[in-house]
């Protein structure tokens, strides 16, 4: 197990990005379980590229196989056990790989991912580049870990205790942005700025941005993960009278449209999911702008983040949705993508500017309709 990790990490670590382009490939997955592992309590994430998204665990024999499409050049698997609180996370490296656990220690109930075979993957906590990141970050991540476990109960009610965390993680995150910025012509790099850091609330978002598009960007531009993140950060840093990012989707009947073609009407974005409580408790106020705002006037268009397009059908039946409904189009999310919650609402004016933004459920449409009577 070793010599093969060691095999497909050295051939990471000298990996220097040519300008090639990497188009969507058609990867197939096949993860084999221990006989020790419930795998009732097995979730399972990919990342392809466009965005982190579950992945249905269909168990037959121990084994799940996963076919998807991915746009980037290596895969993310994400394996997470909730029975035991453990998980791994690997870099898929071509399109026919295989994950196999093994049973066989006394170590292997309470820590399932132990045992394993890998073929064209690698195990992100024995790659070589993470070591490298983990020591030249060891005093930075050490100082927040030893202050965080010191004052762990206290923090969430002592305000000056909370604001010396915070600051000593930004600086730890800082470090590891340093060393990023040192080793950026790696491939890895990138894919573990996304991973890890995109999402970061350490920095603020207009300079992750700026540090993102200096340091990384130019070298990976041609490549569509590259672009994710982009959109993705740019979605971060979204405001008020900022042109609205355009985009063009495909609803869940197979319509393909774009922003530009919606000119001359407002459009609420609507980002939500069935299984969200919130973004349930707001359609009534949904529907009444539906009811009260003529098509013409007000395009609505709902974005769902469920696990299945079969789950946002059952939604849409169950609510009674009678607008516009896009199935998780990961690219019009990242471009939107202001918080890591939903629900997230939009409202673009006639002109195609973004007037109003919301994070969390609505609570009433004072202001919404407002923007709306300004005809």
């Amino acid at each position: 197990m070793c010599s093969q990790i060691k095999k497909y990490c050295c051939l990471l670590s000298i990996l220097i990005i040519s300008n090639l382009c990497y188009g969507q490939k058609q990867f197939h997955i096949l993860i084999q379980f221990a006989p020790t592992l419930d795998s009732t309590n097995i979730e399972i994430s990919l990342d392809n590229g466009k965005g982190l998204s579950r992945i249905p665990v269909l168990v037959k024999d121990r084994r799940i196989e996963i076919n998807s499409e991915v746009y980037s050049k290596y895969a993310m698997l994400h394996i997470y056990s909730s029975a035991t609180a453990s998980q791994k996370i690997y870099f898929i490296t071509k399109e026919e790989s295989s994950i196999i656990y093994f049973g066989g220690n006394k170590f292997v109930k309470d820590y399932p991912f132990v045992n394993s075979k890998l073929t064209s993957a690698i195990d992100l906590a024995n790659c070589p580049e993470m070591e490298k990141l983990k020591n030249y970050t060891q005093r930075e991540t050490k100082d927040v870990v030893n202050f965080y476990e010191k004052h762990k109960d206290e923090l969430k009610t002592n305000d000056s205790l909370r604001s010396i965390y915070k600051q000593k993680s930004r600086i730890n995150v800082k470090k590891n942005l340093d060393f990023i910025r040192l080793n950026s012509n790696q491939y890895f790099y990138l894919w573990y700025f996304n991973l890890a850091f995109k999402s970061t609330e350490n920095i603020e978002a207009d300079s992750l941005l700026q540090y993102y598009k200096e340091v990384l960007y130019p070298k990976y531009s041609n490549l569509f993960e590259a672009n994710s993140i982009l959109d993705y950060l740019k979605g971060r840093t979204l405001k008020i009278n900022q042109s609205a990012p355009d985009f063009t989707t495909t609803d869940i009947s197979g319509r393909k449209f774009s922003l530009k073609q919606l000119r001359g009407k407002y459009v609420l974005l609507n980002l939500w999911a069935t299984w969200c409580g919130p973004c349930v408790a707001e359609l009534p106020l949904i529907k009444k702008l539906r009811d009260d705002f003529p098509a013409d006037q007000l395009k609505i268009i709902s974005i769902s983040v469920d696990n299945t397009k079969a789950d946002l059908e059952k939604g849409i039946k169950k609510y009674g949705l009678n607008w516009t409904h896009v199935f998780k189009d990961m690219s019009l999310i990242n471009k939107y993508h202001i918080s890591s919650v939903v629900p997230l609402t939009f409202l673009i004016d006639k002109e195609g500017k973004l007037v109003y933004t919301r994070i969390g459920s609505l609570g009433d449409t004072h202001e919404l309709r407002k923007l709306l009577m300004n005809k």
